[in-house]
């Protein structure tokens, strides 16, 4: 009986799979299309010109915040005005919501949290923020 199950989801993982791949070769298509027309217009300046000595250029994620450090630098901000010690959650959903940002799904808020965990971390090492390890029930009782 179990293993229908497990059947099941395999099948519907390979064709989840399958349709990815297959979306992958459409657009490595219409890149490799986008490159032969640019080569043409190169060539239409250069004769002689090849490919051989171009580097790939490693492609950028797009940042998800208005500007470059954006983020952060909310961030700061807020611990700047905090009466009382914020988790890192506490403070991204602050940053979120002082940026006029929807709340993201749950994988995304981990992620945003890491990496302000990481940052804010990285700040405390250089004296920029205090960092309190523990939690925030623990400092409440601490602060009494």
């Amino acid at each position: 009986m179990a293993e229908t199950h497990v059947l099941s989801a395999l099948f519907d993982k390979y064709a989840e799979i399958l349709g990815h791949l297959k979306q992958a070769e459409r657009e490595a298509n219409s890149y490799s299309q986008s490159l032969a027309h640019i080569e043409a217009v190169i060539r239409l300046y250069r004769h002689e010109w090849t490919a051989d000595g171009v580097k790939a250029k490693k492609p950028h994620k797009p940042t998800r915040w208005p500007s470059r450090g954006a983020g952060m630098r909310t961030a700061l901000a807020i611990l700047r005005d905090a009466t009382e010690p914020l988790t890192t959650r506490q403070i991204v959903l602050m940053v979120l919501d002082r940026l006029n940002m929807p709340k993201p799904d749950y994988d995304n808020l981990k992620l945003i949290c890491s990496s302000f965990n990481s940052a804010l971390r990285n700040k405390a090492a250089r004296g920029g923020v205090i960092l309190i390890d523990g939690h925030p029930k623990q400092w409440a009782l601490e602060r009494r």
